[in-house]
């Protein structure tokens, strides 16, 4: 490698780094805020993680309305516990975890909360003879809405803890550190609970394969 491409890199990783390190401080300061009264702190954190949140929560439940609500709870939950947080955790990872066991507790309160797919078989033969085969056409942007439903609804009866693990994964897009954090589980735990989700998934979507 040459010269110019290690600087590169090391600029690279630095500015990385220093982004990260800036978010970290100002959410100190907005935590630090709410500490001492000052809505502002609040209103920060809420705007930074509101969407992502809520976008969580709607994968977990399925739902707009049981999503806004368990956003909202989770941020209520969060805030009051300000006190009880450990700064030397990333707070993100301490919201998500609240949020994740927010819906993994009103999922299995719900009677019958699984969506099966047997179900919807008929609904999901005649899905199968639309979805389009290896030459697309403009249809596909169609069909692509179909495949997507077969795949939410497939996530959907996953057991809430298999759900969670899949949505953070892949949804949220996060590290297996940031998962281990979040789930307060070990590393190695959370790496065999997100493939026995997948083998799960692959399963629920068998019938499916071929087309999608």
């Amino acid at each position: 490698m040459s010269s110019e491409n290690v600087e590169c890199t090391q600029c690279w990783t630095f500015g990385t780094q220093s982004r990260k390190s800036l978010v970290v401080d100002e959410e100190k300061q907005w935590i630090e805020q709410c500490l001492d009264g000052d809505e502002s702190g609040y209103q920060h954190l809420l705007d930074r993680y509101r969407r992502g949140i809520y976008n969580l929560a709607y994968r977990m439940l399925g739902s707009a309305e049981d999503a806004n609500d368990a956003a909202q709870e989770a941020f209520i939950k969060a805030f009051r516990s300000l006190d009880k947080y450990d700064p030397r955790f990333k707070f993100s990872s301490w919201l998500y975890r609240i949020a994740t066991n927010h819906c993994v507790d009103a999922l299995r309160k719900r009677k019958g909360y699984m969506v099966s797919l047997e179900e919807h078989e008929e609904e999901g033969r005649d899905l199968k003879s639309r979805l389009p085969g290896r030459n697309p056409d403009p249809a596909d942007y169609v069909h692509r809405g179909e495949r997507k439903a077969i795949m939410t609804r497939a996530i959907n009866q996953l057991d809430p803890r298999y759900r969670s693990v899949i949505l953070l994964r892949h949804d949220q897009e996060m590290t297996y550190e940031e998962m281990s954090s979040i789930l307060g589980l070990p590393i190695g735990t959370v790496k065999v609970r997100v493939h026995r989700a997948r083998q799960r998934l692959r399963d629920l979507l068998a019938p499916f394969m071929d087309d999608l």
